[in-house]
């Protein structure tokens, strides 16, 4: 049951940091393009998730064996967090078009 606790508590946090990203993302709407804040998002995160990877390694031959782990792992989490993100939107505006108001 603490396990749970401590999970869903661990939940709200990253939610809650992720909200915070996305706020400021927001923010830099009103001067730029979508497509560019995204860019610049994807850019900022893969950025911070090698300082990451190479943050818990202290020595070089170590970062190059987990290097391709590293690409693995964050490539196929982002793939699954977009695809549930895209899967999200596709529910938003299938309701919104069979909304008759």
């Amino acid at each position: 049951m603490a396990n749970d606790t401590n999970d869903e508590a661990r939940n709200r946090e990253f939610l809650m940091l992720a909200d915070q990203f996305i706020d400021l993302a927001n923010e830099r709407l009103s001067g730029h393009d979508a497509s560019m804040i995204s860019a610049a998002f994807m850019f900022a995160s893969s950025r911070f998730c090698a300082f990451s990877v190479a943050a818990q390694l202290d020595d070089p031959k170590a970062f190059e064996r987990e290097k391709g782990a590293a690409l693995e792992h964050y490539s196929g989490e982002f793939y699954n967090m977009l695809e549930q993100n895209l899967d999200r939107h596709d529910e938003l505006l299938n309701d919104a078009e069979s909304d008759p108001h």
